[in-house]
């Protein structure tokens, strides 16, 4: 078992509280040398020694998971640390006199409008519509619709919070999660003449004072 996962330290003592500061001590060693420390009492008796076999087993394999967890973080880190120094040996060749810009295009990404899986896919975040202020909106539907024009299979999606989260009409009532709120947001992505489908937010059921649950709200 050492052999096999040479991190892992198994000490057996029939007084394992002197070796606390041994575990200590490895536990603030660095992760690529740190070894787990697992301290099995000595038996004294058969049934102790019973006891003890399936104590051991446990613990030497909790030792080996830990060691295996102890490599994969040390791999990690220096992967870590490898990609956090890229950006500084980039930085360095970007301020060297040998660097120079140019003035050349990049290169724009060719799409096959008749290939069948290209497509287009354009989000809108929280909308938060107010009927008493809809100029912005709908003209932010404008600019999306201008850059889906053409596209190849386009398609929209909308994350949610579909109307403010005040009384814009009056009620009382906060206005998100209401039927008045879906039914203007429904008529406002009817608008964008492309398919859509929507991804609920928090404030879309906030219909308590029309809806009773949840499921009610979601309907």
């Amino acid at each position: 078992r050492l052999k096999q996962f040479p991190q892992v330290a198994i000490l057996v003592s029939s007084q394992p509280h002197r070796h606390s500061s041994v575990q200590q001590k490895m536990s603030m060693a660095p992760v690529a040398t740190r070894a787990t420390v697992v301290v099995v009492r000595a038996a004294k008796s058969a049934p102790a020694a019973a006891a003890h076999g399936r104590f051991f087993t446990r613990a030497r394999t909790l030792a080996a998971r830990r060691a295996v967890t102890f490599s994969r973080r040390a791999a990690s880190l220096a992967a870590r640390a490898s990609r956090r120094a890229a950006p500084a040996r980039a930085g360095n060749a970007a301020a060297s006199p040998r660097a120079e810009l140019t003035d050349e295009v990049p290169p724009k990404m060719h799409i096959d409008p008749e290939d069948p899986s290209s497509y287009t896919l354009g989000i809108l975040g929280d909308l938060h519509m107010d009927p008493r202020d809809l100029q912005d909106s709908y003209e932010g539907r404008e600019h999306m619709r201008n850059a889906l024009k053409g596209a190849p299979n386009p398609f929209l999606v909308s994350l949610g919070d579909l109307g403010e989260s005040k009384d814009c009409t009056g009620s009382g009532s906060l206005y998100a999660g209401t039927t008045e709120c879906f039914e203007l947001v429904r008529e406002f992505l009817d608008g964008f003449e492309t398919p859509y489908d929507v991804v609920g937010g928090n404030h879309d059921l906030e219909g308590i004072d029309e809806f009773m649950t949840d499921e009610e709200n979601l309907e």
